[in-house]
């Protein structure tokens, strides 16, 4: 789908939430992880404000825009798996169970790591537009507050209904279809929000959610915000809302200073990480060094990239 406007801040951001991903699936200190843990909210906060850029002067057809996203979000991931599989089990001879290949394909946490977000990523595709819908002519601060609302409501459901089921099946499959979802597309929500506040709101937005977080943080006592996670959680939600808005309103300050190799990450953001992935399991994970761990991540996922868009240029070139 192409966007009638392309926001180099957001582009950025996502460029940060990356590499933050990255330093994730490191042995970098817990100290650090704790705080680098808005990187997915912040991921989802900018999925929303770029649905938002996405449909203005035309609001795309629903059947086509989830067909468009299901190929993007979902069969890439598929492809990416197959080979991923066959390189591993049929090269390298990994010994990957047939349950691990199932439940990855199926993206769930049983399967190989990192790919969830994949399924998260397309349900908010079905969620966020129905919501987005049904709520574009409520003022924005009206809109924000009731997803505060439902994050609540979502975390009383999920700790009194559906954490204790002893059913482990049925407690997943709800955890997959309504808790995170919900949270995730709040998150999408708010950042779908973001554009039509001005710069006084945003700063109001930062501070509110930077009071929920202080709230929900003291009544809880501050656990890691990785424990807080799946599914998001109001005090990891607010965590992710106000660095992913401090973030923007600093950063949002001079544009025209983002270079183009912010944009080139953020359109190629996620054929990186699945790149990333890859690399992962070739035995990044075994490097006692987080920084070289970190290092063989990135380089190795860009050369991955930009090696497959050399050769595919080259193979269109040459048709």
């Amino acid at each position: 789908m192409t966007t009638s406007y392309r926001d180099r801040t957001a582009d950025l951001l996502r460029a940060i939430a990356l590499f933050l991903l990255f330093a994730a699936h490191t042995s970098f200190p817990d100290s650090f992880q704790n705080i680098r843990e808005f990187d997915v909210p912040l991921l989802f906060f900018l999925s929303g404000m770029s649905y938002v850029y996405s449909i203005q002067g035309s609001r795309p057809d629903q059947k086509t825009y989830l067909l468009r996203r299901f190929r993007k979000l979902i069969l890439r991931v598929w492809i990416f798996l197959i080979f991923f599989f066959l390189f591993f089990n049929g090269i390298l001879h990994s010994g990957i169970s047939s349950n691990v290949i199932l439940n990855s394909f199926l993206m769930t946490g049983s399967g190989i790591m990192f790919v969830w977000v994949y399924r998260v990523f397309f349900f908010n595709c079905i969620t966020l537009p129905i919501l987005q819908e049904r709520t574009r002519k409520m003022p924005a601060e009206k809109r924000i507050l009731i997803g505060i609302a439902a994050l609540a409501v979502n975390d009383l459901i999920y700790r009194f209904l559906i954490s204790p089921m002893q059913n482990y099946v049925f407690q997943k499959l709800l955890t997959y279809l309504f808790s995170d979802t919900v949270g995730f597309t709040v998150l999408a929500w708010f950042g779908a929000s973001y554009p039509d506040l001005e710069e006084k709101g945003r700063i109001r937005f930062t501070l509110l959610f930077l009071v929920f977080y202080l709230i929900a943080g003291g009544l809880s006592g501050f656990p890691f915000l990785e424990s807080m996670k799946y599914p998001p959680s109001l005090y990891f939600s607010s965590y992710g809302m106000f660095c992913s808005s401090l973030l923007y309103l600093l950063l949002s300050r001079n544009p025209g200073r983002i270079r183009n190799s912010a944009v080139w990450i953020s359109k190629n953001c996620m054929n990186l990480y699945l790149a990333h992935i890859f690399v992962y399991y070739l035995g990044t994970w075994k490097i006692e060094s987080p920084w070289i761990q970190f290092a063989l991540l990135s380089a190795g996922s860009f050369l991955i990239v930009y090696a497959a868009e050399t050769i595919r240029k080259a193979v269109k070139t040459h048709r």
